[in-house]
């Protein structure tokens, strides 16, 4: 049962490349998730020659890689991963995803509308379930979804629902009741800057929705589990999320911060569906038990997720 599991994870290191020192940058002297300037240490070796490591910020308590792929290289390997990829989004049952975004949080409206950017959400399939979703138990508002990937898709709009695809976030000067950030946050060099915008475009009482790898204490156990590395440049977990406020400086509320949403179901990947619940299911009662701790004794969830009202964004 178990190297079927870890076969299906080994498929993953298709997409892990090795790159060579014209490929990559150093980025060891700035922390890109907090800044800090403080220093980082080793937990995992990525590749050799040129050496690229994981490391790990005490400051935020996220881990970063210690060479970041240059941009020129990025636009390359992404355009290639779109080509190969038969989609542009990869989870399961994309209305069961959506049902559980909308399950954990209160939606507030704008004057009759509900706004919701999707950043790095591929096609879209996300944040165009989540509103039609809403959209069918209250048909009298309308809702404005934001699209904003690297592959632009075309837009859409009828009576109460509006789509419109940008690929970058500065063309947006108005703020959302929801930021979607699923699955995107670990694929950003440097993840500072765009989280700070992120945050920013959120209206005050909306929520921030992310869902990021935490898989470096896996690695631990099992060697053969992919690091992905370019895609995956950041390994993000509770004790980094659950800072999350003290570390951007915003004024928040954590409505819920977990074990992430398990892709799979059990009538299509019986054995994978399982092996991730009994991985996840000791934070469950961990959070439960402890009373929502920040740091976990249990590291071994495979991926972290969070939804966090902002109500307001320091300026200091």
């Amino acid at each position: 049962m178990f190297k079927n599991i870890i076969r299906k994870y080994e498929k993953l290191s298709k997409h892990g490349k090795h790159l060579n020192e014209k490929q990559v940058i150093r980025a060891t002297e700035i922390c890109p998730i907090c800044r800090s300037s403080n220093k980082r240490f080793s937990v995992t070796k990525i590749q050799s020659n040129p050496l690229i490591e994981f490391l790990y910020c005490p400051n935020c308590k996220g881990c970063s890689a210690s060479m970041m792929p240059t941009d020129t290289y990025l636009q390359k390997y992404y355009d290639s991963y779109y080509d190969e990829s038969e989609k542009k989004y990869t989870f399961g049952k994309v209305i069961r995803f959506a049902k559980h975004i909308i399950k954990n949080m209160k939606i507030g409206t704008n004057q009759g509308k509900i706004r919701i950017l999707d950043f790095g959400g591929g096609d879209g399939s996300l944040s165009k379930g989540i509103a039609e979703l809403i959209l069918n138990k209250n048909p009298n508002l309308k809702a404005l979804v934001v699209l904003c990937d690297y592959q632009k898709i075309e837009s859409f709009s009828n009576d109460n629902l509006n789509i419109i695809s940008l690929q970058n976030l500065n063309e947006i000067n108005y703020t959302f009741d929801l930021v979607l950030a699923s699955g995107i946050i670990e694929h950003i060099p440097d993840v500072y800057f765009t989280l700070k915008k992120l945050f920013s475009m959120v209206e005050p009482g909306g929520i921030f929705y992310s869902r990021t790898p935490y898989v470096i204490p896996l690695r631990k156990i099992i060697k053969s589990y992919p690091l992905i590395y370019p895609m995956h440049l950041h390994d993000l977990g509770p004790s980094f999320w659950n800072r999350i406020s003290e570390i951007y400086k915003i004024e928040s509320e954590i409505l819920y911060s977990g074990p992430s949403i398990v892709q799979t179901e059990f009538n299509e990947e019986f054995f994978r569906t399982l092996f991730a619940y009994l991985f996840k299911m000791p934070a469950y009662l961990e959070i439960l038990l402890r009373n929502k701790p920040k740091d976990l004794i249990w590291k071994f969830s495979g991926g972290w997720e969070i939804f966090l009202k902002i109500n307001r964004i320091r300026n200091e």
